[in-house]
């Protein structure tokens, strides 16, 4: 949905058939031989219908297709061959693929980021994460042009990276990472490994975590000291 709330834009994946029966083992296939997998791109006005803008066949092969993603302040985002599904956790929570401005009627506009940046996350004027390989970040803007870089520690895999914002510091799992420190909620607990998980930020001073039980508590951002819990489970998913 646009931040006016007076466009949508969707795209909607179908899949083959299910099989008959349905699988047993992981072995076994899910959907019916031969079946297609189908795209269709649909937008709507506020208080208008729905309209079909593109339709697309991508035949019995398992896609990669176009997803939306959001909406910043140039219009629909969306991620190229996006991948459905993976085993290992990737380095964002919720942009998997190449990161596009998307035309209504399906047209892929400009790359942000610049051509070869995973975008990770991103900010309403086009501010990006691009993730290099699970070790460094950058900050980039939407053209390309590099803002700041930094590396993540060594100790640990680090997944699920979230830009302030600022756009001056990445929150990821129990730490912040800025152009010259890096502060960690393990320090603060006898020198343990975090358990945190970062979910996104309140504003550009403090960061929204969770526990592994899924209770949300606010961190002050550069020290990531506590400030409070919440006194509720889930996700985070916007301003509260």
């Amino acid at each position: 949905m646009s931040p006016d709330g007076a466009h949508l834009i969707a795209i909607v994946l179908s899949t083959p058939p299910l099989h008959d029966p349905p699988p047993q083992t992981l072995g076994d296939p899910i959907y019916q031989e031969g079946g297609h997998w189908t795209l269709k791109l649909e937008t709507a006005d506020a208080g208008g219908g729905t309209t079909t803008t593109l339709q697309r066949d991508f035949g019995t092969s398992y896609p990669s297709p176009t997803e939306i993603v959001g909406w910043d302040n140039k219009g629909p985002l969306a991620t190229l061959a996006t991948p459905l599904g993976a085993q290992q956790a990737p380095p964002s929570a919720h942009l998997f693929g190449t990161l596009v401005h998307l035309a209504p009627d399906g047209t892929h506009l400009d790359t942000l980021g610049g051509s070869n940046c995973s975008a990770v996350d991103e900010l309403s004027d086009g501010t990006v994460i691009c993730d290099q390989d699970w070790q460094q970040f950058s900050v980039r803007s939407s053209s390309g042009a590099s803002l700041w870089q930094a590396h993540l520690p060594s100790d640990n895999y680090y997944f699920g990276l979230w830009l302030s914002p600022d756009a001056n510091a990445v929150a990821v799992q129990g730490i912040v990472v800025t152009r010259n420190s890096v502060a960690s909620a393990a320090r603060q607990n006898s020198g343990g490994q975090s358990q945190l998980v970062a979910l996104g930020w309140l504003d550009s001073s403090t960061v929204i975590e969770a526990a592994r039980s899924g209770q949300l508590s606010l961190y002050e951002a550069h020290g990531l000291t506590k400030i409070r819990d919440l006194g509720l489970s889930g996700i985070f998913a916007g301003l509260l």
